[in-house]
Order: C-alpha cells, then structure tokens, then sequence
C-alpha cells in the first residue's frame, strides 16, 4: 500500500519548486512509470510535458492530499480517473472541498449523474467542476425545461458530453433550433 500512495502522490503532483534531480533516488523513475502507466502522458510528449511543467516534481501539500482523499474515498472517482483529471486541468486540487463537493452534490441532485459515472465526467471535462453553480444553473435548467430531457436523460448527455454544460445558453438554443428545423 505504501508504494501505491508513493506512486500515487507522485503521479498526482502538480506543483512543486524541487528539480527532478533532488528528488529521492527511485521516486523520478517511479514518477515517470507512473505518468505513462496512467496514460495521461504520451511517451512521445514526454519530454515536452516535462519541459513545460517542471512543478510535477513535489509532493503534494495537506490540503492537496486531503481533496485527493476527498475524491477518492467519499466521491468515489479512480486513481486512474483522477490522476487524468489532474494531468489535464491540475487546479483541481486547489480549490477547497467544500466547493468541489457543492459542484458534486448539485451533478448527482439536479444533473442526475450517478455517482458511478462521476469519474467518468471528472476525467474527461475535469474543468466542469471549477464552473460556478450559478453559471450552471441556467443552463440545466435550459436543457431540463425548453428542450424537455428528464433528469436521468440529461444525466447520460452530461456523462457522454460534459462539455455541454460549459455552453453558452444562447449558443445551445441556436443548435437546438437548427436541429428542430432540420
């Protein structure tokens, strides 16, 4: 258990001060395994990824470890799902846990996202869960109301397609018309 912790805060660290060459003997090799096994890396952008984001190489702060704790335990998201999520949009673990868990609460109560499939949305649009509720709110309430999706329906669209909710209202409603004229 103790390597896959190890692995594990190394694959999900997403800032740091340390250069690769202080980390302890293993801990970059494992770093590395560990960011091709969880695919979120393509050993071709390796080097570049690298490059461009030398803070990969710290362990990550209490409050980090706590929201990657949060996710893991309480929603319910995978390590394969969240070290994704974090590889693609590494704010995640900054905002507090009181706010991601609204966010949580509010796609499983009015979006109907089961909670099985959340990881599912965390790793493919991991950004849906910095968007404010209020900016959320019209438009769920737009895909529930005007274009009649019950819950569960609009839950399965968001699981396929969570971008959607990062839409425009206005932009929906002009798709949604040009659909309904076709």
């Amino acid at each position: 258990a103790r390597q896959v912790r190890h692995i594990t805060r190394a694959t999900l660290a997403v800032r740091s001060g340390a250069s690769p060459s202080s980390l302890p003997v293993g801990e970059t090799e494992n770093y590395l395994w560990s960011m091709k096994e969880q695919a979120w890396v393509r050993k071709d952008k390796l080097t570049s990824t690298l490059s461009q984001l030398p803070n990969m190489f710290r362990n990550l702060t209490a409050d980090e470890m706590a929201m990657v704790e949060f996710l893991l335990a309480k929603v319910g998201v995978s390590e394969a799902e969240l070290t994704q999520a974090v590889g693609s949009f590494p704010q995640l673990l900054s905002y507090p846990i009181d706010r991601l868990e609204a966010r949580v609460q509010y796609l499983f109560q009015t979006v109907g996202i089961s909670e099985d499939k959340l990881g599912k949305v965390m790793k493919n649009f991991p950004r849906l869960f910095s968007l404010k509720l209020k900016n959320l709110e019209p438009k769920v309430k737009f895909l529930l109301e005007r274009v009649n999706l019950s819950k569960a329906e609009l839950g399965k669209v968001v699981v396929r397609f969570p971008k959607v909710l990062s839409f425009a209202v206005e932009s929906m409603k002009k798709r949604v018309e040009f659909l309904l004229n076709k």
